[in-house]
């Protein structure tokens, strides 16, 4: 069988006008993402609309959202910024978001977004934010009011060349819209932060190029007609699936775009929902866990009125694929009209752009089902109807090449589980200032992308990051199963590690909990231990619990699973309540 799988076809390197022209014949391509932005500032009959908590739509049609983008770059240059220059940007989903992160590009600077303010653990955030600002160098951030005041201790640590300024301030100081700088493909286009799960997150350079490729990738993947579909979105705009994979590839395919605030979702899930059936989404990205928002917290009584019939295409990515979380969600909402085939499992991080590789439209989901004993040991993908049920996240997209290696770098068959490397032009330049860390992980154009998982019948099976890989007793384990078994058991969020014990001289499986304080008793210690050991296999050695909002978390929600053994280690995190096995 190939070592590797390649794209279903080969990508233009550049973005595929989805409209004529005027003649009706197909107009020129376009290879950066300043030109892609501009091309859209002559449709005022579709644009993106800000869906809010009571169902009202405030829209932008894209001509205004150019034409405003241009004054803010006129205030930038005229405050001091020139081409090169990194600009932060810390702003909620909203119109500002859009003027900032534009106006910086169109204005030659290298926007790059960080996530907003969190209630709890604010030393943390401050902390972390400096260390990204400092990372690339800023030149200037923005933000709004609210965010200037709570930012303060991270921007004078910083200390950004240009301070910061409010986009409201930007466009009322503007001389006018000016001459949008011309850039090259191979012109950094924005700075873009690693999820970061294992350690501190890492500026990824993008240039415009890489930019295009991907997003005409992402679009090709859909059928035509693509005039017909428009996206809905809840995905924080400072995270890659969000920003690339909603808002640049609906703007720049000219569609119709509607934008809730992340945090409106997690107050009430089913706005996401009714966003989709009052605005006729046939496009939405999401994570697995929003899936489970939705399943544990939409009562049957807020569902009256919805219809999910138009909802084509569910982009389930960003995280670990649950395959029984996917079949519960659309065994539950198939009454409004969700159909299982809708399903889009999609792999990608943000070195490779966003998107690696896509399943094929309207399939639905595709699982495997293995030997765990025979992975864990040797690595072989052995078929078992009763096994462990792995999705498929398809093949490569355009433009795009996969090889799974094993531990001494040389490439795999089929049905072998090794470390996923990429190739392709969505491939980043490289980290900011980081020489050893791009070398590190780009060899000979080849990207590691510290993912585990196994190609079979030309498909990605993506596994699990192989540095959260647990080896207990000489094989390794899949945190995110044993996570699992407790969300589905308990509804509570885990993450789990393993920790070497001096007094046995072995390694054993610690598990972290996040339960309501009521909820931190022995009783409930002994539930999850249990049911790890039923659902597993696996002994926990320690179980701790913890105040709901401990459990660190990179800026897309993923559980930074090394950072939490750190701290507790150190003390910085203290459990309500911890059981030891054989002690305290």
């Amino acid at each position: 069988m190939p070592p590797s799988a390649t794209s279903r076809e080969k990508g233009r390197g550049s973005f595929h006008r989805l409209e004529g022209g005027e003649d009706g014949g197909e107009t020129p391509m376009v290879t950066t993402l300043t030109q892609a932005f501009l091309e859209t500032g002559g449709i005022d009959t579709r644009g993106v609309g800000f869906y809010d908590r009571k169902g009202d739509v405030t829209a932008y049609p894209y001509a205004r959202i150019v034409e405003e983008s241009l004054r803010v770059a006129g205030a930038l240059r005229a405050l001091g910024v020139r081409p090169g220059d990194r600009i932060g940007i810390v702003l909620p989903t909203s119109i500002d978001f859009l003027l900032a992160f534009f106006g910086s590009v169109l204005a030659g600077g290298v926007p790059f977004a960080l996530p907003t303010i969190r209630l709890g653990r604010l030393a943390d955030y401050h902390d972390r934010t400096t260390r990204m600002m400092r990372a690339v160098g800023v030149t200037l951030v923005l933000t709004d009011d609210r965010h200037d005041r709570l930012l303060g201790p991270s921007i004078t640590a910083a200390a950004p060349l240009l301070g910061h300024q409010s986009v409201l301030s930007l466009l009322a100081a503007s001389p006018g819209p000016i001459a949008p700088e011309a850039p090259a493909p191979e012109t950094p286009a924005m700075i873009q932060f690693s999820s970061g799960t294992t350690v501190d997150p890492k500026p990824v350079i993008l240039t415009h190029r890489n930019l295009v490729t991907n997003v005409q990738a992402i679009v090709d993947a859909f059928p035509e007609p693509h005039a017909e579909l428009s996206t809905v979105s809840w995905l924080p705009l400072y995270h890659d699936m969000g920003l690339i994979g909603a808002l640049f590839a609906t703007l720049l395919a000219r569609l119709e775009l509607t934008l809730l605030k992340t945090e409106d979702f997690i107050l009430r899930p089913i706005l996401w929902l009714r966003a989709l059936s009052d605005r006729k989404g046939r496009i939405s990205p999401a994570p697995t866990s929003a899936l489970e928002i939705c399943l544990r917290r939409i009562g049957e009584g807020e569902m009256a009125g919805i219809d999910l019939r138009d909802w084509r295409f569910a982009l389930i990515g960003s995280e670990r694929v649950h395959a029984p979380t996917l079949a519960r969600f659309a065994e539950r909402f198939a009454g409004v009209g969700f159909r299982k085939e809708a399903f889009m499992p999609v792999y990608g991080l943000a070195e490779a752009t966003l998107a690696v590789t896509f399943p094929p439209p309207e399939r639905g989901m595709k699982t495997l089902r293995v030997d765990p004993e025979a992975l864990a040991r040797s690595g072989e993908v052995i078929p078992l109807p009763d096994g462990r049920e792995i999705v498929s996240t398809g093949a490569p997209i355009a433009d795009n090449e996969i090889e799974i290696r094993g531990e001494k770098g040389s490439p795999l068959g089929e049905d072998r589980l090794g470390r996923i490397f990429v190739r392709g032009a969505s491939v980043m330049e490289g980290y900011f200032g980081n020489d050893t860390a791009t070398a590190e992980a780009i060899r000979q154009g080849w990207l590691d992308t510290g993912d585990l998982g196994f190609l079979h019948e030309g498909e990605l099976y993506p596994y699990d990051r192989a540095k959260d890989i647990l080896i207990l007793f000489g094989q390794n384990h899949d945190p995110s199963a044993i996570e699992a078994a407790i969300r589905e058991t308990h509804g509570l969020e885990a993450a789990a590690f393993a920790r070497f014990d001096e007094a046995s001289g072995k390694e054993i499986l610690e598990i972290a909990v996040e339960v309501a304080p009521k909820a931190c008793t022995p009783l409930l210690a002994e539930g999850v231990r249990e049911a790890v050991i039923r659902k597993t296999g696996l002994q926990p050695g320690a179980i701790h619990l913890l105040t709901l909002g401990m459990l660190p978390r990179t800026s897309s929600g993923k559980v930074r699973r090394s950072t939490l053994k750190r701290e507790l280690e150190g003390g910085a995190i203290t459990p309500r309540y911890s059981w030891r096995k054989g002690g305290e």
